[in-house]
């Protein structure tokens, strides 16, 4: 940057806490820091418009409590696709979650197969 100190304050106010609770107010971004996420549900008691009943942002962190972080590494983002495809399918077809992550499951056991240089698992039905 030609400004470094201006980039430097920038970068310090996008991760501090007025930043994360204005982003969560006004574009529906999850907060994750938990003085932000705890002030907000304080305010839910008095204003029943609040954003954090809004945007649902409970439920999005009761998620996050039991969730595994999936590595960004190229090697991992493989697994992303069948993933998504199987999300998309429960949540805009209706479709059974037990067959959209068992066709998840066989497609990732496929790039496995591949990246290893076998063949998949026994069977290779789907």
């Amino acid at each position: 940057s030609s400004k470094p100190d201006a980039a430097m304050r920038l970068m310090k106010y996008l991760a501090g806490a007025d930043s994360a609770r204005l982003r969560a107010q006004t574009a529906g971004q999850v907060p994750i820091r938990a003085a932000v996420a705890d002030a907000m549900r304080t305010e839910c008691r008095t204003n029943h418009q609040c954003a954090f009943d809004r945007f649902f942002y409970s439920q999005f962190l009761a998620i996050a409590a039991k969730s595994v972080v999936m590595p960004a590494t190229p090697e991992a983002r493989v697994m992303w696709p069948p993933y998504t495809k199987a999300l998309t399918a429960i949540i805009r077809r209706n479709a059974r979650i037990r067959d959209a992550l068992s066709e998840a499951d066989w497609e990732i056991s496929r790039y496995i197969g591949a990246c290893a240089g076998g063949s998949t698992r026994a069977g290779g039905a789907r």
